[in-house]
């Protein structure tokens, strides 16, 4: 009886945890099916406000009332969301309203703000925020600061074109330094604009061997559009492999890239086939083939010809080309015919176009005494106040006839009109001014002025002065090493001859005669017409 009861008990209470289990189960299934078709519900309302919204965008007016009413529903939308896809639909739609009305721009940018809040890694949603931070507003150091934070979170090589391009926008292909902060990790998705921003990185970054292993896959993988040959064509014709450059621009059938391959076949050495190709385009009226015909011409005649063809062209239509090309054909003339020419040629008023004036001005200064010289190179100036290069020209003529008077008063203007102190690192007021600090003694200034231009950017003038200094100081040694530096910036022959005559009388001071003999040497190589040259040369 014990043993029936007992059973009965576990019979009972195994029968009552089955219940409560079965109850339990049920409970949680009804639950979820509430909830699912609770949310299934919201997903429709949703679905359905979404369609009312579209279908009323597409006929309404467009009228202010209109807009605002759109507005509005998108307010509705946005709380109906439940998940990234429906705020995407939100966005779309705000996106495409402030298009239409730019008055609803800062809601699209509100609404971008909550979801982001909502999905902070969503990646459609980051690269919207992206999209309109820097949309019809300049980059604000804060705006800055909140794109580099976005720009980690975009993975993947569907937002390759989008990196980039925020790159950009950040000024971050602007220069090496700043390309540096941008990540390796940016890989190509085998598009053609996003693999010719990577290898321009790379060629910031100075990693020009890899730039030109991609430069060659795209040529042979990708089958590179017009842009992209030209582009590739660029690449070897600024890396010294002239012949391929010519020989790609040549595949492009169009006059710009012909004339593209003529001027790398020009500067490979090969005139005769550049000449060819400037003959095939000056038969359609091309400027500049005419310009460079003239100026290769070894002919006078038909020097003089092709550029009395080339300003015959449109006179209403005045290039580059046409103004320095006027200029040449004057050298080619005695005094008078060239001045007549460059003050009287149609379209090319010596007013209007400051290097004819400035042509005008040096033919002249053989003629006129040192004081009308200077005085007409101030009357050049004044009428041309805002062109740096005659400055640079009146620079010259003063330091020429050693007029450091003349050229303080220059320097001083020059820095008062603001222009720039290295532009395109060229730093000719630094020297100028340093030369003026030399001859008025104040030696340690001048050294400093020069030693402040990084080496990189210093031309020959730079070491050329400081080996002067450094004779000054009688450090023949230093001079020497100076003036080595000035030869190693390949100057001007005559130039050049000059500064073999300094090192000559240096080693002369070092008791190298032998070092100077040559130098003297190698000064009448340069400039056989230096009699300085050639009257120490006897001495030895």
């Amino acid at each position: 009886m014990k043993k029936t009861s007992s059973v009965l008990r576990i019979t009972l209470l195994s029968g009552l945890i089955l219940f409560v289990l079965t109850v339990i189960v049920l409970t949680v299934f009804y639950f979820v099916n509430i909830s699912g078709t609770r949310m299934q519900r919201m997903q429709d309302n949703f679905t359905r406000a979404l369609r009312e919204y579209d279908m009323y965008a597409n006929y309404i007016p467009g009228l202010e009332r209109d807009f605002i009413k759109l507005n509005t529903d998108l307010d509705r939308l946005e709380k109906m969301t439940i998940s990234v896809e429906s705020w995407l639909s939100v966005l779309k739609r705000r996106r495409a309203l402030s298009q239409v009305y730019p008055a609803s721009f800062n809601n699209y940018v509100n609404s971008i703000d909550k979801a982001l809040e909502i999905y902070p890694v969503s990646q459609p949603i980051i690269a919207l925020t992206a999209e309109a931070l820097v949309k019809n507003i300049a980059i604000t150091r804060e705006a800055d600061e909140k794109l580099r934070g976005l720009i980690p979170a975009l993975t993947g090589s569907d937002y390759n074109n989008l990196r980039l391009s925020l790159h950009v926008l950040l000024g971050d292909f602007r220069n090496p330094q700043r390309a540096q902060v941008i990540p390796d990790y940016i890989v190509s998705d085998g598009t053609e604009s996003v693999t010719i921003n990577l290898i321009l990185l790379l060629m910031l970054k100075n990693d020009i061997r890899m730039a030109a292993a991609d430069v060659q896959s795209m040529f042979y993988n990708l089958a590179p559009s017009v842009d992209g040959l030209r582009f590739i064509a660029e690449f070897f014709y600024d890396f010294g492999e002239l012949e391929r450059s010519a020989e790609i621009f040549s595949l492009i059938n169009d006059e710009k890239s012909l004339s593209r391959a003529s001027d790398a076949l020009y500067l490979a050495g090969y005139t005769g086939s550049a000449r060819n190709i400037w003959q095939l385009l000056a038969e359609s009226g091309s400027e500049k083939s005419l310009y460079n015909l003239g100026l290769t011409s070894e002919d006078r005649e038909e020097s003089l010809s092709y550029f009395e063809n080339l300003l015959s062209i449109d006179p209403e239509n005045i290039s580059d080309f046409k103004q320095f090309g006027l200029i040449r054909y004057s050298r080619l003339l005695e005094l008078e015919n060239a001045l007549e020419a460059l003050g009287k040629t149609r379209g090319l008023s010596p007013i209007g176009f400051p290097f004819i004036d400035l042509e005008i001005c040096r033919r002249q200064t053989a003629r006129w005494e040192l004081g009308r010289q200077m005085a007409e190179a101030w009357l050049l100036i004044d009428r041309h106040p805002e062109d740096e290069d005659l400055y640079r020209w009146a620079s010259w003529l003063f330091l020429f006839q050693r007029n450091f008077n003349e050229i303080k008063i220059l320097l001083n203007r020059i820095e008062n009109f603001g222009f720039p102190a290295a532009e395109n690192n060229d730093y000719w007021t630094l020297v100028d001014r340093a030369i003026q600090q030399m001859f008025e003694g104040n030696i340690e200034n001048a050294e400093n002025m020069l030693k402040s231009i990084p080496k990189e950017n210093a031309g020959w003038a730079v070491f050329a002065n400081l080996g002067r200094i450094m004779e000054a100081r009688r450090s023949a040694g230093l001079a020497v090493e100076q003036y080595e530096l000035a030869m190693s910036k390949n100057p001007a022959p005559k130039t050049a001859a000059r500064i073999q005559i300094r090192m000559a009388r240096c080693y002369s001071a070092l008791n190298r005669f032998l070092d100077a003999r040559r130098s003297y040497e190698y000064a009448l190589e340069l400039d056989p017409g230096n009699l300085t040259a050639r009257m120490e040369l006897d001495r030895y």
